[in-house]
């Protein structure tokens, strides 16, 4: 059943009284308030922007938070949504009920034509930071800090989705400081630092690389194979070998 459409206000860092989509089973003429906290990926001024036109996410959006749980070792359990966001939020994260929600604005991803940009990845990102470090159920720390980590936490998730420094960092410029985030400037070295802090973390790995095998024979398509851990030079890879006609092991292509 598709969501009822609902509107309702957003503004990160602050506490707003809301209509959300009630749960699918619920009746058209349900509403309920929520009063919660959110977090924006980009608000640049006190914003309150009305959220319309609430639905089911694209399966682009769902493979995305899919990959950055994975990259983590995680179990996924988001609740995606689209929907139409006035002025300058592209996704903001909050809670209803006890379910973690991330919302994205439709008309900020590319993904409509069944594409995504590293640039999408990185905004997801930052929105599954926000709920891991529990900024949107506490206020730990400031606005600006909450924003970094999740920035942070962003940059590391693609490093470990094979993102390059200036792919992870494509979404950030110069752009001013608000009172409610860091400026550009800054934001983007917090996505550095945890691009980087992977990149380490894999230089690490690659280094105590042992070959051998991984797990136990398979017959694939009549042949028996298996997993192979090899090492060129520091760098660890993972291939796959099985047994030749002579019953010599070979690499597969």
């Amino acid at each position: 059943m598709p969501f009822t459409r609902r509107d309702f206000m957003i503004g990160c860092g602050c506490m707003a009284a809301f209509p959300f989509p009630a749960p699918a089973i619920a009746q058209d003429s349900e509403t309920e308030l929520f009063n919660g906290k959110i977090c924006g990926f980009r608000f640049s001024s006190p914003v309150f922007g009305r959220v319309s036109n609430i639905g089911a996410p694209s399966n682009e959006a769902l493979k995305i938070v899919g990959w950055i749980t994975d990259s983590v070792g995680i179990r996924q359990n988001f609740a995606i949504l689209a929907a139409d966001i006035e002025r300058y939020a592209v996704a903001f994260a909050t809670i209803r009920g006890g379910q973690r929600f991330i919302v994205y604005n439709r008309s900020g991803f590319s993904w409509s034509n069944g594409r995504a940009s590293w640039g999408d990845v990185s905004t997801m990102a930052h929105e599954v930071g926000h709920h891991l470090a529990s900024h949107v159920y506490a206020d730990e720390y400031s606005q600006y800090e909450q924003e970094l980590e999740a920035d942070t936490f962003s940059g590391f998730t693609m490093s470990k989705l094979g993102a390059t420094l200036e792919q992870a960092v494509s979404n950030f410029w110069d752009w001013p400081a608000t009172k409610w985030h860091p400026g550009g400037i800054r934001r983007k070295k917090a996505v550095e630092t945890g691009w980087l802090l992977a990149e380490k973390m894999k230089e690490q790995e690659d280094a105590s690389c042992a070959p051998g095998w991984l797990g136990d024979k398979k017959e694939v398509e009549g042949a028996t194979c298996r997993i192979v851990r090899s090492c060129d030079g520091r760098r660890q890879t993972i291939r796959l070998a099985c047994k030749d006609y002579d019953n010599r092991w070979r690499w597969m292509r």
